[in-house]
């Protein structure tokens, strides 16, 4: 319970804006709930019955606690997250079941009830029965095909993160270097392919403290290998803008600009382009005076934790080496016992 109520802090203070971005717990738990209670032929979130839906939200609120007064925000936050991930959990779905079928020598065509012995092990048969069924029809084959060919023909958008977020991947390298990231870093090290980013070298250091952001960046500048053309144009139109606006100085530069980084990615709206989160100052925002008192009282539940855990730790030395001094007096008892033992055996037989 004590570990559970550190996690809320934690949680707490990463929803502040409504978006959850400690991926590797709460997103995790997410998913793992709604696996295990998925109970129907759902499509999408919007085919999930209000029950349904609160039980999901019941059984996330056994992991993690908060005030009341965050309750909506956070609902709102679990809700966008959970919605969003439909999409990928059903295609997966079926990419792995069109894959267990192949294995076994099937051909799999357009039907999908080809796919009826090959269904996940948290969907019951009959649900699975029902989803199929849906897969079929005319109506959604077609909206599939149309959504593949917008995904096929999207240009740009593409990272080099894997399945971590943008705020998960800064989190940990921001550990690593003992420093926190700058925008430019950061971009970079989630848009340039591995062993051409200016970070590589020190994250994969053991010891890294890196404290001069710009001593061996910008020697490795022209050997960047960007993901892609929108990639490397955002940026290079990003940093033309800043020096345009506040001069060739980076060190007078601010840490971001979002109007300007509007205009680099051609939006006006939204959230920034390649910046996950960042592209909003609150998620940053570190003198968040509410914010910083969450952290000072993790600090404070996090020392007391481990100052038990030596308490108990001396506590258990004690009882063990208690344990085996009894245990050195009772061998020392016996013997001593087998002697006077002996003593007596010797006299009366005399």
């Amino acid at each position: 319970m004590y570990i559970k109520y550190v996690t809320n802090m934690v949680l707490y203070s990463l929803l502040s804006i409504c978006r959850f971005s400690n991926q590797g717990t709460a997103t995790r738990t997410i998913s793992s709930n709604l696996i295990s209670l998925w109970s129907g032929p759902w499509d999408s979130w919007r085919d999930v019955p209000n029950e349904h839906r609160t039980r999901l939200f019941e059984r996330f609120q056994m992991y993690y606690q908060w005030e009341e007064r965050n309750h909506a925000p956070i609902y709102r936050c679990w809700e966008k997250c959970i919605a969003g991930k439909f999409p990928t959990l059903l295609r997966n779905v079926r990419k792995e079941a069109k894959a267990m079928a192949k294995q076994q020598g099937k051909n799999v065509g357009d039907d999908m009830t080809d796919l009826i012995d090959f269904k996940p092990t948290w969907i019951r048969s009959e649900i699975w029965k029902q989803m199929l069924d849906h897969w079929n029809t005319p109506k959604w084959k077609a909206k599939s095909l149309r959504n593949k060919e917008i995904r096929s023909r999207a240009t740009g958008g593409k990272h080099t993160l894997g399945s971590q977020s943008y705020v998960t991947m800064k989190r940990k390298a921001e550990r690593k270097l003992g420093r926190e990231l700058t925008i430019r870093e950061a971009y970079k090290q989630s848009h340039c392919r591995k062993g051409s980013r200016p970070l590589d070298k020190d994250l994969s250091c053991s010891n890294s403290l890196i404290l001069d952001v710009d001593s061996e960046g910008d020697a490795q500048e022209e050997n960047l290998v960007w993901v892609d053309a929108r990639a490397e144009e955002t940026w290079v139109k990003y940093e033309g803008f800043l020096e345009e606006k506040y001069g060739k100085e980076r060190n007078k530069h601010p840490k971001f600009d979002k109007d300007l980084w509007s205009r680099a990615e051609g939006k006006h709206k939204g959230k920034g382009y390649g910046l996950g989160n960042d592209s909003d100052p609150c998620v940053h925002r570190r003198e968040d005076p509410e914010i910083e008192k969450l952290n000072l009282v993790i600090k404070e539940l996090v020392k007391e934790k481990d100052e038990e855990k030596e308490r108990f730790n001396g506590i258990i030395a004690g009882l063990l080496a208690d344990k085996e001094k009894d245990k050195v007096d009772k061998d020392a008892l016996l013997d001593r016992m087998s002697q006077i033992e002996a003593m007596l055996t010797a006299t009366v037989r005399k």
